[in-house]
């Protein structure tokens, strides 16, 4: 399942939320989970540089309908790693959380996938 990461730059904090389904019908889970987080974190104007896929640009559409403050776009160089460090290293960070309890649970109960 897709995995909905937002990270706050220049600080420790990151989020991760299972999103039930991902394409430009996004689901309402992860509009929710972004508000709740934006909100959560007290922003009134953040700045996106998402990649310029399609179901992003659509979740960054409804999000920006359903929350009260104001986001700003800024492109994202095409495959440069580089300026996406953090949130790359965030993603990487939550993978092996997953990886973890995955590995945490299956000892426990004996199964395995």
């Amino acid at each position: 399942m897709p995995i909905l990461i937002i990270k706050e730059m220049g600080s420790v904090y990151i989020t991760a939320h299972v999103i039930p389904a991902t394409g430009v019908n996004v689901h309402g889970h992860g509009i929710k989970a972004t508000v709740s987080t934006l909100d959560f974190l007290g922003y009134k104007r953040i700045v996106l540089k998402p990649d310029p896929e399609e179901a992003i640009l659509a979740l960054k559409d409804r999000v920006n309908r359903e929350w009260s403050g104001e986001i700003t776009m800024e492109e994202s160089p095409v495959e440069e790693s580089k300026s996406n460090g953090g949130i790359e290293n965030g993603g990487q960070h939550v993978q092996g959380m997953v990886r973890t309890f995955r590995d945490a649970l299956e000892s426990r109960y004996g199964e395995q996938d």
